[in-house]
């Protein structure tokens, strides 16, 4: 892999929760035009540069949705989501149901198992 492309997917998972973390800012951190980058990133990676990072954004609030109380709202924030509308786009467009429809089957499903054992 090129190692400008590892940087940039380690600068993702490191700091994906912040609201300002853009593609570009990703491009500035390893030296590439926005362009350039993104096609680099696509030939390594197989997704372009912002669907990785809104995906690594969901993975995370998936993870809270089954590990937290936090409502959301909260969730949308502290995976780097300021705008709610765009977060709940972008979590239906990815995991095929809204956050809080998830949170409900989840939920069922924890239960499900506890009765289980």
């Amino acid at each position: 892999m090129d190692p400008r492309i590892g940087r940039a997917l380690h600068i993702i998972e490191r700091e994906y929760a912040k609201t300002n973390l853009q593609v570009g800012d990703l491009a500035k951190a390893v030296r590439l035009s926005p362009s350039r980058f993104h096609h680099l990133f696509q030939r390594e990676v197989g997704i372009a540069p912002a669907l990785y990072l809104r995906s690594t954004r969901i993975r995370a609030a998936v993870d809270l949705l089954q590990g937290s109380f936090l409502s959301v709202k909260e969730i949308s924030f502290s995976v780097g989501m300021s705008r709610q509308s765009s977060f709940h786009r972008a979590y239906k467009r990815l995991r095929g149901a809204t956050p809080a429809k998830e949170r409900i089957q989840l939920d069922t499903i924890g239960i499900a198992e506890n009765d289980n054992k």
